[in-house]
């Protein structure tokens, strides 16, 4: 091929860190959307949200100590460059989402993971639109 043609390796270099780019703002966009809605009593739960992408975890970054009783094990790290994890480690996080047969449920993940789609889209657009110069 003659030099100065062939952009396919630039071009595809962009879109692997942008869609990754993305997929990890998305997951961000999902753990501060919860920190914002989720219902605070001592503020344990809130602290306890955390993202993890294949190249960094915030976990137990602003909650109790990693082996805190409440605290959750950490989850894996995701198997490639393109999934992330938003999570909360709080223990009793599923029944105040859900709620029980004493409680009622008072969600905030599933509808930030709801409101992340429409963010999904967007990151991914703008990841798209910064390729336009490649």
């Amino acid at each position: 091929m003659i030099g100065g043609f062939n952009h396919w390796p630039i071009i595809a270099e962009g879109l692997h860190d942008a869609c990754k780019g993305a997929v990890a703002k998305t997951a961000q966009f999902i753990t501060d959307t919860y920190v914002a809605t989720a219902p605070v009593d001592t503020g344990f739960m809130v602290s306890s949200a955390y993202t993890v992408t294949s190249e960094n975890s915030t976990y137990g970054a602003t909650s109790a100590p990693p082996g805190d009783s409440y605290l959750l094990p950490e989850v894996d790290a995701p198997p490639d460059d393109f999934t992330a994890y938003a999570a909360v480690g709080a223990n009793y996080a599923i029944y105040v989402e859900m709620g029980t047969y004493k409680m009622a449920a008072q969600p905030a993940f599933i509808p930030a993971v709801d409101a992340a789609a429409d963010e999904l889209t967007a990151n991914m657009s703008a990841a798209i639109a910064a390729l336009g110069g490649a």
